[in-house]
C-alpha cells in the first residue's frame, strides 16, 4: 500500500504536500541540531568559564603564597637591620669611648717642665700644651682618621639598608618574586670583631 494514495488530490497537490513533510522534517531536524550546537557551545562556555575561575582562585592563591613570603622576608630583613643599627650604635659608643680615653691618656702623658739633668728628662722649655711629640700628632691623626672611616661605614651601611628597603618595596608593588636568599649583611664593625 502506497501512502501516497492515502492523499486526496492530483499528483501535484500529492507532491506539495510530500515537500512540505520534508520541508517540515528537515526545520525540525535543524531545529534540533540547533539546539545541540548551542548546548554543546554553552557547556563549552561553562567548561571555559571554569577553567578560568580556577586558573584565577590558583593565581590569587600563589599571589598569597608569595605576598606571604615577601612579608616574611622583609620582617626577616627588618630585624636583621635593627640588629646591625644596634650593633653598630654599640660599636660607636665603644669607639668614642676608646678616642676619649686615648685623648685623655695622650693629655696625661704629656711632659711637663722637667729637670734638664734627670736621666732621660725632657726639655724644660716643653709643656703640657706642646704638641711636637710625634707620636702624639700620628695617634691623634690615626683617631681621627678612624673616626672618619667609621662615620663614613655609618652612612654607606644607612645607604645600603636603605636601597634594600627600596629594592623590597618595588618587588612588592610589581609582585616580583623574592630572591631565593636574602643578601649576606655587611659588617658594620672594625676588622676583627
Amino acid at each position: 500500500m502506497n501512502l501516497l494514495n492515502l492523499i486526496p488530490g492530483g499528483p501535484l497537490i500529492r507532491a506539495l504536500v510530500v515537500a512540505a513533510a520534508l520541508a517540515a522534517a528537515a526545520a525540525a531536524i535543524t531545529w534540533q541540531v540547533k539546539k545541540y550546537n548551542e548546548a554543546l557551545r554553552e557547556q563549552g562556555r561553562d567548561e571555559v568559564r571554569l577553567q578560568v575561575l580556577a586558573d584565577q582562585t590558583q593565581a590569587q592563591a600563589d599571589k598569597r603564597e608569595t605576598d606571604q613570603l615577601l612579608r616574611r622576608n622583609n620582617e626577616r630583613i627588618d630585624q636583621t637591620i635593627q640588629a646591625h643599627a644596634q650593633a653598630r650604635a654599640v660599636a660607636d659608643a665603644a669607639a668614642a669611648d676608646s678616642l676619649r680615653s686615648l685623648d685623655a691618656a695622650l693629655a696625661q702623658t704629656k711632659p711637663g717642665p722637667a729637670n734638664p739633668t734627670a736621666p732621660g728628662g725632657v726639655d724644660a722649655a716643653r709643656t703640657a700644651d706642646d704638641d711636637s711629640d710625634p707620636r702624639s700628632r700620628i695617634i691623634g691623626e690615626c683617631g681621627t682618621a678612624i673616626e672618619e672611616m667609621g662615620k663614613r661605614n655609618r652612612r654607606l651601611v644607612d645607604e645600603k639598608a636603605g636601597l634594600q628597603k627600596y629594592a623590597r618595596e618595588v618587588c612588592l608593588a610589581a609582585g616580583a618574586a623574592p630572591p631565593s636568599t636574602p643578601p649576606a649583611p655587611m659588617a658594620t664593625g672594625p676588622p676583627g670583631d
